[in-house]
């Protein structure tokens, strides 16, 4: 199975109780529909890779530990374009540059 990518332009942070604690979560957008999330628990129940759907289409969700939370954060804030992806059958995830880039820009 090829992996799922969506690119996204915008994102917002939150944080707030989703029934199990305090978690910090990033909202990705492509030109305003939500096309991932990211969520940084210490919990296994959040399964990455889950394809969510919403009225609005599909998107993906990825988990990271909280100890990611600066590392994703600073990706955001330096580099773009970017994509969330992932793939089932080789459960694999992650947000990546979504266009090559130039060495030393």
């Amino acid at each position: 199975m090829m992996p799922y990518a969506r690119t996204f332009d915008s994102y917002r942070i939150a944080i707030g109780n989703l029934g199990f604690g305090i978690v910090e979560w990033i909202e990705c957008y492509y030109s305003n529909d939500l096309v991932g999330k990211i969520y940084f628990t210490g919990y296994n129940d959040l399964e990455a890779g889950l394809m969510q759907k919403e009225s609005g289409g599909d998107y993906i969700v990825v988990g990271y530990p909280p100890s990611e939370f600066d590392k994703i954060l600073s990706l955001l804030r330096n580099e773009r374009p970017l994509a969330i992806w992932y793939n089932k059958n080789a459960q694999t995830y992650g947000i990546v540059t979504a266009s090559l880039q130039p060495v030393g820009g």
